[in-house]
């Protein structure tokens, strides 16, 4: 395909993407709970007073039930929110706006970072199959950190592979390294798996330097001993020699550090997680997310869906066989990920797993374009026919739930009928916020949610017992019994005399804990 007709297409895919995502933007939100204390803490970035939150936000996370969340969450994602929210204020669609960019500039990175390894027309089809989903369409339209991880994981993966594996040189041998940390770094400050990307590093270096023993090219005492002869004698030329290969590490811990300095940490630990691992849920984990890439193909109906998932696992196999030699590093980071996940007590959909489903979609496509390079002028034109038709209704049935989804996103009702936007929730936050104090508890199903919107203290409780935690108790009719006290306990605490009705609409009930005097 000619060069100006690739960009050309490439130019109407992102148009027609950018104004699909705008589009679906809604000046509401979900009841979440994530999203709020995203917000709170670019608030706090903003404010100049990060450790009040951590404080604030540690209340709420200690004196519930049971934890609803971190008591902070890395910064990287607030501090790129805190821009937006210095310029556009409290404004939900401008919030959202940012994840937008960030998918925007995820399919340019697709398209340039498989520029040596697909041609302009596969690429086309991987952008394609991104550029509009109904999947990423909807959950553009939230808050939340995912989309910035996936489009610096992503960009880190394509660069490790210029410069460790083709060994490229985009500015110099020593900034390129350090450019590789940076990256890592920021992925890392988005979220904590980003040190993923710090290991997928060290194991690709480490396969580049073994490279000749798995070709039969060296033995390994051969390596070694040019390795030892590289190094004497031990002077400072010597070690300047070795700088660009560990100067990411060096960076990455660097920028860490001073991140850590300015930016208080929530406390948080994963060893109580790490306990619950067991047989059980490593087998769970695993079936689950065998099946679990059958996600992307949203247009069609689940089993269909399950079937071309099934399809394509061959096809991924045989382009990763393909590109072994090549993509090695994509192969690493994918398997430390999916490890990381399968351990995980918990799982939580497609939206955990979208860090590597761009190399997934890669490799199939890598397997398809493998095959169709067959010498074999009937299977050749029979395969090429035949994938030829089922990407294009992979494509329109895509984009057919995407504009589908775009029209009622277009009434701005759908997102607002479930959360704190619509105007029961509001009417509710307005009560609150007249005739309560500013340091009155209010127990709520999602307390970070009526923290940000009440600056009131909250906390969620869902044994009846531990009512007196808070001064006010607030019910939502539709969630009973999640992250909250069932009916049941309500009116067992109405006929006690231990909770007064203050204000209630169609969706919330708003009771006093009465509290004995002391």
């Amino acid at each position: 395909m000619h060069r100006s007709i690739s960009l050309l297409l490439l130019t109407i895919l992102l148009t027609a993407s950018c104004l699909v995502l705008w589009r679906s933007l809604t000046e509401g939100h979900n009841w979440g709970g994530d999203f709020a204390g995203f917000i709170m803490q670019a608030q706090s970035i903003i404010d100049g007073n990060p450790i009040e939150f951590i404080d604030k936000n540690r209340f709420t996370i200690e004196n519930s039930s049971r934890p609803v969340g971190p008591v902070a969450y890395p910064w990287g994602y607030p501090m790129l929110l805190a821009p937006f929210y210095a310029y556009f204020g409290f404004s939900i669609p401008a919030l959202k706006s940012l994840n937008n960019i960030c998918y925007l500039f995820f399919l340019l990175a697709l398209w340039s970072g498989c520029r040596t390894t697909l041609s302009a027309g596969w690429r086309l089809i991987l952008v394609g199959l991104f550029a509009i989903h109904p999947y990423f369409m909807n959950f553009l339209n939230s808050i939340g950190s995912d989309i910035p991880f996936l489009l610096f994981s992503t960009i880190t993966i394509f660069i490790i592979g210029r410069i460790v594996i083709q060994k490229e040189t985009l500015v110099s041998q020593l900034l390129d390294h350090l450019l590789m940390g940076l990256l890592i770094a920021i992925s890392f400050f988005i979220r904590t798996q980003g040190v993923l990307l710090l290991a997928t590093l060290m194991a690709t270096q480490s396969v580049m330097m073994i490279r000749p023993i798995i070709n039969r090219e060296k033995t390994a005492a051969t390596l070694l001993r040019e390795s030892w002869n590289n190094l004497r004698p031990f002077s400072m030329k010597s070690l300047i020699r070795f700088l660009p290969a560990i100067s990411p590490y060096f960076l990455f811990f660097l920028l860490v550090f001073i991140w850590n300095a300015f930016l208080p940490e929530g406390g948080a630990s994963h060893v109580k997680e790490i306990k619950q691992i067991s047989f059980a849920i490593i087998k769970h984990n695993l079936l689950f997310y065998i099946k679990i890439p059958s996600e992307f193909f949203s247009g069609f109906y689940n089993r269909i869906a399950l079937i071309m998932h099934g399809a394509g696992l061959p096809l991924f196999f045989f382009g990763m066989l393909k590109r072994r030699n090549t993509d090695f590093h994509m192969i690493i980071f994918g398997a430390l990920y999916m490890a990381h996940l399968i351990v995980w007590p918990y799982t939580q959909g497609f939206r955990y797993v979208l860090p590597v489903i761009p190399f997934y979609v890669y490799f199939v496509l890598a397997g398809v374009a493998s095959i169709s390079d067959s010498r074999d002028r009937l299977l050749h034109a029979s395969w090429k026919i035949g994938s030829a038709c089922m990407i294009i209704l992979i494509l329109l049935l895509s984009w057919k739930a995407s504009f589908k989804n775009l029209s009622i996103a277009g009434s701005n009702q759908g997102i607002k009928e479930m959360g704190p936007y619509f105007p029961t929730a509001q009417n509710l936050f307005a009560f609150i916020k007249d005739r309560t104090d500013k340091d009155d508890i209010i127990i709520f199903f999602k307390p970070r949610v009526l923290r940000l919107y009440t600056n009131r203290p909250s906390i969620m409780i869902e044994q009846k017992d531990l009512v007196k935690r808070g001064d006010f108790l607030c019910i939502q009719n539709f969630y009973d019994g999640y992250n909250q006290i069932d009916k049941t306990d309500i009116d067992s605490l109405l006929a006690s005399d231990l909770i007064q009705m203050l204000y209630q609409n169609s969706d919330f009930q708003f009771y006093k804990v009465r509290k004995p005097l002391r």
